[in-house]
């Protein structure tokens, strides 16, 4: 097969995918279902998880790894898929195999400490988190910031919460403008008993025009903000939302993506 003619193969074959996702046929019906090219799923891997179609994405990226079991790359991007879908078991499982691939590998290590995180498991992330920090090697699409930022997530949720502050600190030393640590910060600092504090960190945080997610968590924590400072009104207005589905509700002991 000609170089421009593999080239074409490659790249079509993932768009003939999609294409049958998007006119309702089954999912890789026939022939593509049974195809044993891991390029192809590698690539509708990609291309379906650009496009938000995550178990679509989680199903492709498993096809590829059935073929190349052995690659350090593909079980990372399968433990983001999880970690994406809440998912934290399969996300930690698959972090374990990228690290027995490449044993030098901070970010299999971060999705490892990320997912401990919201399983409730803090020391066990707060070593994965440090051990990639101390390695500082292969870190992929992540930066030594997420693993800075679970950190001081895993000191929260052990109850020490001047530790998770000031590794908040650090972080937003570095990146003063990152919402979801500011919000985190804000949480923190309610449970420090520093209102005022906390109030000015999510409207900070609000600022910078977040994700819906941060979004709602920011308001919620700002609403206790101000209702431990007395300003019970606008308070009131705050907890009309519902807590949100964050791991400071959601898990024993204090409190957060993400990737």
């Amino acid at each position: 097969m000609a170089l421009r003619d593999r080239h074409f193969y490659y790249i079509s074959l993932p768009l003939l995918g999609i294409a049958s996702l998007r006119l309702g046929l089954p999912a890789q019906a026939g022939l593509l279902d049974n195809l044993k090219d891991p390029k192809y799923w590698n690539n509708l891997c990609t291309f379906l998880s650009s496009s938000k179609k995550l178990p679509e994405a989680t199903n492709a990226c498993s096809k590829a790894i059935e073929q190349q079991t052995r690659n350090p790359e593909l079980w990372s991007r399968y433990s983001d898929l999880h970690l994406s879908q809440g998912q934290y078991p399969e996300a930690l499982a698959a972090a374990t195999q990228a690290l027995t691939h490449r044993r030098e590998n901070s970010l299999a290590l971060t999705q490892q400490c990320i997912a401990q995180a919201q399983m409730g498991q803090p020391d066990a992330a707060l070593a994965a988190c440090n051990q990639a920090l101390k390695l500082n090697k292969n870190w992929g699409n992540y930066k030594p910031i997420q693993a800075m930022r679970y950190r001081a997530i895993a000191f929260d949720k052990s109850d020490l919460h001047q530790e998770a502050l000031a590794l908040y600190n650090q972080v937003l030393a570095k990146t003063p403008t990152d919402a979801l640590t500011l919000t985190y910060r804000c949480e923190t600092l309610l449970k420090l008993q520093r209102p005022q504090e906390a109030q000015t960190d999510c409207q900070s945080a609000l600022a910078q025009n977040p994700d819906a997610e941060t979004t709602v968590l920011a308001l919620y924590s700002l609403g206790l903000a101000q209702n431990q400072q007395g300003q019970y009104e606008t308070a009131i207005e705050r907890s009309i939302a519902p807590s949100p589905k964050h791991p400071s509700t959601q898990m024993p002991g204090p409190s957060r993506p993400g990737p």
